[in-house]
């Protein structure tokens, strides 16, 4: 209801009074995908970083969901784009893990962090990865920001993880934009021996 949201902006209504666990109006307009009412409200001076209990922001809240249009009016307005919440995960993060290519190209083309960890060290290259993601990782190792080799702290890169899911047209693409298929975990384990322990074949031949 736009209209009536502008109405109430016009009356200086408190845009950003929030709900008892932390929901603003643009956290709510973020969450549902609301893009003029988000568009609204941050023309109207919302607080673009107000965050809930658990710390998601309104940009948290829109990479999670997949609405890669309000990501980007979120930033274009200032929205920290790596603002994380209590567990770590910043929006880039859970979008990677989500498989929101059309946000992740948003975000990276925002100057979001791509090498941000959140708990044990796993980034977003780490998680796309291991969940088979090649379209979000083909999007994060475009351009500069990402180490294709950064391991978390088990030890294990992206290639590691996606050799230990089985994820072989992936496994192939890091080969082939440089990742270390010899570099091993604190234990001595490679790519190949962690492909080959899970039986992963084409994996295998892909390394």
């Amino acid at each position: 209801h736009v209209e009536v949201l502008r109405l109430l902006c016009e009356s200086r209504a408190e845009q950003d009074k929030a709900t008892q666990d932390g929901r603003t109006p643009l956290y709510l307009a973020s969450q549902l995908g609301h893009l003029e009412a988000a568009r609204l409200l941050c023309d109207n001076g919302a607080d673009k970083d107000s965050a809930m209990e658990d710390g998601a922001s309104p940009l948290y809240v829109a990479a999670l969901q997949g609405f890669d249009e309000v990501v980007r009016i979120l930033c274009d307005n200032g929205a920290d784009k790596d603002l994380a919440a209590q567990n770590g995960a910043t929006p880039l993060y859970i979008a990677s893990q989500r498989g929101n290519r059309e946000v992740v190209r948003a975000l990276c083309e925002s100057g979001a962090e791509k090498g941000k960890p959140m708990q044990y060290g796993a980034m977003p290259l780490h998680i796309a990865s291991s969940t088979g993601h090649l379209e979000v990782v083909r999007i994060l190792c475009n351009g500069p920001g990402v180490d294709r080799d950064a391991a978390m702290h088990n030890g294990g890169t992206a290639l590691y993880l996606a050799a230990q899911n089985g994820h072989a047209e992936l496994v192939r693409f890091l080969c082939e934009n440089g990742a270390d298929k010899h570099r091993a975990t604190p234990h001595g384990t490679t790519p190949m021996h962690i492909a080959a322990q899970h039986g992963h074949c084409e994996a295998v031949l892909a390394l």
